[in-house]
């Protein structure tokens, strides 16, 4: 009976049990890395849950968010990072009276995270070089976010933002050199996308899948949306001072970026931003989105692989 029941748990779950995952899965969620990491001290048992959002750029880590707050519960099933007993105190007393850590503590916690996760080498520290739009102001007036700081928009938290220069640890070799390869022209660029469904996957946003048609419009199935986002797409060739060509696309929705800031309709990557949070890729509109929508609503806090949204939608 036992046993008859774990079979039907692992039917239910989004994924399947982790025995019942294909070898390409696994390689997949692997190379994705962890999502969040457990922050404890040697004399304490209890834990902060660190949420982990990198940047890579062509292979290589560049920035890195940590998010700390105080778990509701405890699965259990996240790798753990000790921190000095005095730094995790300062920490956990910052939560409880929702306020800042100081720099100093700030950039301490942060580096031991970094190390033991994407950052394993070079140079981690504060990136006190972030803006955003000031409400009221002219559209060119920003304000600088400090590299650490107290937010509550979910539960309350100690953001921590790093800057870090080392190569992405959970990257297989061959994604490290499709990432580093020398920038394609535009006719490359288009082989490599357009006539394509890509599975991407970021820390911001989750996991998205899009068909880009070779019509010029584009399909994404994105976490929560209930129906297909139909937009449009470009590449456009390398001009001063990128020299390379960008993969633009278009929503129709006026936004403002939340990773650059940005305002407008359309958002564009270099070839290394675009191939590096691509994941998997398969000719042709694997899905169906250009005809029958979406086969159902992603949810934000699952990763997937097309193997496991393929079983899925059937």
């Amino acid at each position: 009976m036992k046993r008859f029941a774990a079979l039907l748990l692992c039917i239910l779950v989004t994924l399947g049990c982790a025995s019942q995952r294909s070898p390409e899965e696994l390689q997949a969620l692997r190379e994705m890395g962890p999502r969040d990491v457990g922050v404890r001290s040697p004399s304490n048992g209890d834990r902060i849950l660190a949420s982990l959002r990198p940047f890579t750029q062509s292979g290589t880590v560049q920035t890195l968010q940590l998010e700390m707050r105080i778990p509701r519960e405890w699965s259990g099933k996240s790798a753990d990072v000790q921190i000095a007993d005095g730094d995790y105190r300062a920490l956990r007393e910052a939560i409880s009276r929702e306020t800042a850590v100081d720099l100093a503590t700030g950039l301490r916690i942060g580096q031991a995270i970094a190390r033991h996760t994407f950052c394993r080498s070079g140079p981690v520290a504060l990136n006190t070089g972030m803006t955003r739009w000031s409400a009221g102001h002219p559209r060119d007036a920003r304000t600088a976010i400090p590299p650490v700081r107290f937010e509550d928009r979910f539960q309350p938290s100690i953001i921590v933002s790093l800057t870090c220069d080392a190569t992405n640890p959970y990257m297989s070799a061959e994604k490290l050199a499709q990432a580093r390869r020398p920038a394609p022209t535009v006719a490359e660029f288009r082989a490599m996308t357009v006539g394509r469904t890509s599975l991407s996957f970021s820390q911001q946003h989750g996991t998205q899948i899009v068909y880009i048609a070779p019509n010029g419009a584009s399909y994404l199935w994105y976490p929560g949306n209930p129906r297909v986002v139909v937009g449009k797409w470009r590449i456009t060739p390398p001009r001063a001072p990128a020299p390379y060509p960008l993969i633009c696309f278009d929503y129709g929705t006026p936004s403002v970026d939340i990773i650059t800031g940005t305002r407008g309709t359309e958002r564009c990557m270099s070839p290394g931003n675009y191939l590096g949070l691509e994941k998997e890729a398969r000719n042709g509109d694997l899905f169906g989105l250009a005809v029958a929508g979406i086969p159902f609503v992603l949810t934000n806090d699952q990763r997937y692989s097309m193997a496991a949204l393929l079983g899925r939608s059937r």
